[in-house]
Order: structure tokens, then sequence, then C-alpha cells
């Protein structure tokens, strides 16, 4: 079963782990990094828990970490509204999360 958590839950390695890859980079903003180290994890977890990149969660099949989302707040006329995003490793595509 698919879950969402709170990504401060989730180690910087396992992101690390998952992130650390082209393909997922190639397909996100310019400023996700590629090489992804694990100080760009720690980086990442930093960010998140201080709200500066919105509500961000670890996506989880069970207790196995698979991606990561977020929900980005907007602002004026479009306050009412906000981004998603969300990537999942390239070990768990073709698996039907999405």
């Amino acid at each position: 079963m698919i879950r969402l958590q709170n990504i401060n839950l989730t180690s910087p390695e396992a992101i690390q782990r998952l992130a650390n890859n082209h393909a997922i980079a190639v397909n996100l903003r310019d400023a996700f990094p590629y090489p992804y180290t694990i100080e760009d994890a720690i980086t990442f977890l930093g960010l998140a828990e201080n709200g500066v990149l919105g509500h961000v969660f670890g996506i989880y099949e069970d207790n196995t970490f698979v991606g990561c989302g977020s929900l980005i707040p907007q602002h004026d006329v479009y306050r009412i509204n906000a981004e998603i995003g969300y990537w999942i490793g390239e070990p768990y595509w073709g698996k039907g999360y999405y």
C-alpha cells in the first residue's frame, strides 16, 4: 500500500540513492541537481523542514522509500491553488505509482 509521510522522516541516503539519476533530473526543474549528492539531500531536507519548498512528502510502498512529492501554494489570484510535483525512483517505474 502506498503512503505519504513527512519527508523529514526519510534518510538523506535513501533520497540520494534514488535522486542521483539523470533520467529523473532531466524531467524536473533546473534547480534539481545532477549528480545528486548526499549534501544535496541534506540541504533539501533542511529546506523542506523550514517550509521553503511548500509541503514536501515522501512516497512509500510499505516501508520502502520510492519517491518524493510536494504541494507548493501559489500566490495572488492563484492563492487557492497549489502546484503538485513528484518524482518516483527509476527502480519503481512501470509499477503503477502515478
